[in-house]
């Protein structure tokens, strides 16, 4: 009797564990699985303040979703989980009244409100409206007697002191001028010297780095990361995808960089995008629609395929230990 209580709390607890297995199971693979639309729209009628874009998504059927709006100058935004919904109305009304306490509080400050003001100080003068004598300049004759009494100070000085000879004053100067050249040529010797160690250095780190890019594993790590980040932008690429552009700059030179840039990534858009550039005036229109999905196991997959070759494993070992 008591072996069939415990076999049968032992098969509670087994159905209980399963269930909380399963349930981990399948919320791993609605992570890994499930798609995360998105939904791009943008146009412009031929003037800057004319722009506007919107961006849609959506994740899990719908039970998450979000947009980001632009247009007038304006941005909004809101995001639905579940039944809970918010809005960028109410973060912006929030962030407006931080705005107007800062700018009251930065207006008392410049202001001065609640600053006692200091009273300055009276002058006390004498009964009858007069000064007092004391305070007033020295008259001409003090001035007088005082700049004839320096002058025979400074006479007795100047005789005091001993005359040099034009002999020391010479050697005195001629030693002076040879430490100067001296001097200026141990300056210039120790920045050369700096100059080649410096050079020295750097040479020393760049053959460093070239004998660690040359290296036969690190390239083929190299070669297998840039092979899988290839694929995985060709398993991320929109499944709706078109739009027409006509644009031209102030300067004719930025108009013809921005035309090599598009023509450059032109293969990817497959002819759904038309791009007529305009070198006469600055103007921008058209429209541009991109839609498609993300999934996280496209991820997943990348970070696997990187960390299960051998020869990654060992680049990245040697990255941590790469010291200059």
């Amino acid at each position: 009797m008591i072996l069939q209580i415990v076999l049968w709390i032992l098969k509670i607890i087994g159905w209980i564990l399963l269930a909380v297995l399963g349930l981990f199971v399948l919320a791993v693979c609605f992570v890994l699985f499930t798609p995360l639309r998105y939904k791009g729209e943008a146009g412009c009628q031929g003037k800057k303040e004319t722009l506007w874009a919107q961006l849609q998504f959506s994740l899990l059927f719908r039970f998450a979703e979000g947009g980001v709006e632009y247009a007038d100058g304006k941005t909004t935004w809101r995001l639905r989980v579940a039944w809970k919904q918010l809005q960028g109305a109410e973060a912006k009304q929030v962030m407006e009244e931080t705005a107007s306490v800062a700018e009251s509080m930065a207006e008392n400050a410049q202001t001065g409100v609640g600053i006692p003001e200091e009273k300055p100080m009276e002058k006390t003068e004498e009964p009858g409206g007069r000064r007092s004598e004391e305070w007033q300049k020295p008259s001409e004759e003090q001035g007088k007697s005082r700049k004839s009494a320096e002058k025979t100070h400074e006479n007795s000085e100047n005789r005091e002191k001993p005359r040099k000879s034009p002999e020391k004053s010479f050697k005195k100067s001629a030693k002076k001028a040879e430490d100067e050249k001296r001097s200026f040529f141990e300056r210039i010797e120790y920045t050369f010297q700096v100059f080649c160690d410096k050079m020295n250095v750097r040479i020393e780190k760049k053959e460093k780095i070239r004998s660690f890019l040359e290296d036969e594993i690190h390239h083929a790590a190299f070669l297998k990361a840039i092979q899988s980040l290839k694929r995985l932008v060709l398993r991320l690429k929109p499944t709706d995808f078109s739009g027409n552009v006509r644009f031209g700059f102030e300067d004719p030179a930025v108009t013809g960089k921005t035309l090599a840039v598009l023509s450059v990534t032109a293969p990817f858009f497959e002819g759904n995008l038309e791009v007529e550039p305009e070198f006469q005036e600055e103007i921008l229109e058209g429209e541009l629609l991109i839609a498609g999905k993300l999934t996280a196991w496209k991820f997943v997959a990348l970070v696997l395929e990187l960390f299960t070759d051998k020869n990654i494993r060992k680049t990245i070992s040697h990255i941590k230990n790469f010291k200059l």
